[in-house]
């Protein structure tokens, strides 16, 4: 490939010397940025279109970039090693795209490669600079493919975006991929408008002056830097109105790995308040699908419980939606449901005896959580009394471990299968599981915890490979909720290899962390750098009660930096199956400064959960 400069700084571009007139002239221009020149494209028949594909990995993208590079950047130059783009143009918004460039230019997969230098500002001497800038790149595409520039074409090709006139979500920060937009659309309970960096494109055709290419030009660069801004610009005060919008009701905010841009923005309108905020990075794979519909689908319930969603604001919902947004609005617990009736209904070990089962008749439901480690199941009467109870741990399939937790809990309470007229499931498993229908366990969790007890209004859950801060209201409906999902650190997993490394049963960890100097630290907020630590702590000969209460300690710490994301409060619950490692409660105690509440059903809390919306519905 030969590099054409075709100016000092505001333009680049690569030509492979081999494709033909007709490649280069019919593929789709592919763009990364709302400030590309898409319209002047169409003016020489260009076709274009945003960059939308999502590599599954970016293994061969990061082996040639490294791994803390931006999770879009990495994305991107993957596509292009996947052979997925002939003519790509770039717009040098951050260093990230400048090192995208460098790389996609070295590999020279592409038949064209093109970046435009876009000013952060918008006074005068950089609008002119900017046009200039756009006049040379139209001479090289028609150097290129040997057309003219058609302005009735441009001015044909210039779209105004329509903000919407009733209640709607908005999608805002950096671009999505598709399969994590259409996520959010098919999950929230209203319309979800494209308010990202690549859905804010905006041009307004009034201010272009298509009379001759000179004022165009000049009209067209002022047209492409009034839209609304992106973060990376020196104006992004100006982006305040996207939030202002009386008609937006919720933010989903998205951001990228690696990239600092939108969190300050986030971060600022979190503090702010107003509209409920998601806040979701992922780094533009499918890699972290799972959890994405966990939090997505997590937001969708805590707004239907605010009443976001209703029929009068989004006109028709589905039947299950209704009732769900119904019983959550309201926040009541099912009739005759309370932390006494819970206790009190059925034997110590949660089954009844035989005879106890044969007297009742009433019709069953069950709870099903699916998660990383067990398989947790719930039956409850109408009465919402628990009637008997299942842990297995989970093998390799859902379905077959939920089918077998929940004949555990049948066969236990003398239960046959047919008194059970309706299942909803939870957990990571929740889309396998047949069933009624499917909750996320975040809200499956507060309404476990609010069931136990119903003073709680924080809810601390370490589940297998996540961990989770949920703060609740009054009525036990989810007001605010953080999840640590970006390492196994703080998690079950996290502890059981920790006790594989250090030789002893996990059960061992919970005497061990408690009799331990706290003089040791794990200092890593990574599980397999933290695992490094621990074994050089091991080389040191550091006793092992030390080493379990550094651990203990680092669990907490990380625990305990989700719950000041989401406020703490006076009445805090623990759930999971670390709740019986007692030098963990002990440890999240210290760090947060107050008691931590804990149930004997506390590995039940989301399977409990589940349960009652079964009985909700």
């Amino acid at each position: 490939m030969s590099n054409q400069n075709l100016s000092a700084t505001s333009v680049q571009t690569e030509t492979q010397a081999a494709p033909t007139q007709t490649q280069k002239t019919t593929s789709t221009y592919w763009y990364t940025c709302k400030y590309a020149p898409v319209e002047m494209l169409a003016g020489f028949g260009l076709d274009s279109d945003v960059v939308k594909k999502t590599p599954n990995l970016f293994d061969d993208a990061e082996a040639l970039v490294g791994p803390r590079m931006c999770g879009f950047s990495k994305a991107l130059i993957q596509t292009v090693m996947d052979g997925n783009i002939s003519h790509l143009l770039l717009s040098d918004c951050c260093n990230a795209m400048q090192r995208s460039y460098d790389a996609i230019n070295a590999l020279g997969d592409c038949d064209t490669l093109d970046m435009l230098e876009v000013p952060h500002c918008g006074d005068e001497c950089t609008r002119e600079r900017f046009a200039k800038d756009l006049k040379t790149y139209a001479h090289t595409l028609e150097e290129r493919t040997g057309r003219t520039l058609d302005l009735e074409k441009c001015k044909q090709a210039c779209t105004q975006m329509k903000r919407p006139t009733t209640p709607y979500i908005g999608l805002i920060g950096v671009r999505t991929p598709v399969w994590l937009f259409d996520l959010a659309r098919e999950a929230l309970p209203l319309p979800l408008v494209d308010l990202t960096c690549a859905g804010l494109r905006d041009i307004n055709t009034e201010v272009i002056d298509f009379s001759g290419e000179d004022a165009f030009f000049t009209t067209y660069a002022n047209a492409l830097l009034d839209q609304t801004p992106c973060a990376r610009m020196a104006n992004d005060r100006d982006r305040a109105h996207l939030f202002d919008d009386p008609h937006l009701k919720a933010v989903v905010y998205h951001t990228a790995r690696f990239c600092d841009f939108y969190d300050i923005e986030c971060a600022e309108r979190q503090t702010i308040g107003g509209v409920p905020i998601l806040h979701i990075e992922e780094d533009f794979t499918h890699q972290s699908e799972g959890q994405m519909r966990t939090r997505i689908e997590a937001f969708a319930e805590q707004l239907r419980g605010l009443g976001i969603g209703s029929d009068e604001m989004r006109g028709i919902l589905k039947e299950d939606e209704t009732a769900n947004s119904s019983a959550q609005t309201a926040g009541q617990s099912p009739a005759g449901s309370s932390a006494n009736s819970s206790s009190s209904a059925a034997s110590s070990n949660g089954k009844f005896t035989k005879n106890e089962a044969a007297d009742r008749n009433s019709d069953l439901v069950a709870g099903i959580d699916s998660g990383s480690t067990s398989t947790d199941v719930i039956i409850m009467d109408a009465d919402a009394n628990i009637v008997a109870s299942a842990i297995l741990p989970t093998q390799g399939s859902a379905t077959k471990s939920a089918e077998a937790s929940l004949n555990e809990a049948l066969q236990a309470a003398y239960i046959p299968r047919d008194r059970v007229k309706k299942v909803i499931a939870t957990g990571y498993g929740r889309d396998a599981i047949s069933s009624q229908g499917n909750i996320t366990e975040i809200t499956c969790h507060a309404k476990g915890a609010h069931y136990l007890d119903p003073n709680v209004r924080l809810v601390i859950d370490i589940g297998g490979q996540d961990s989770k801060a949920i703060a609740l209201d009054g009525n036990g409906a989810v007001k605010e909720f953080a999840m640590n999902d970006k390492c196994a650190a703080g998690t079950g997993r996290f502890l059981e290899m920790m006790a594989t490394t250090l030789g002893i049963p996990l059960s061992e960890m919970a005497e061990l962390g408690d009799k331990g100097a706290q003089t040791t630290t794990i200092t890593s907020t990574c599980s397999v750098f933290a695992e490094s630590e621990v074994v050089s702590l091991v080389a040191q000969d550091v006793p092992v009660a030390d080493i379990v209460s550094a651990i203990d300690r680092s669990v907490a710490k990380r625990v305990c930096g989700l719950t000041r994301r989401v406020g703490i409060s006076d009445t805090v619950m623990m759930t999971g199956g670390v709740t019986k490692n007692t030098s963990v409660v002990h440890a999240i105690e210290h760090t947060l400064g107050r008691h931590v509440e804990t149930d004997p059903k506390a590995q039940l809390c989301g399977a409990i959960g589940a349960a009652l919306s079964a009985l909700d519905r």
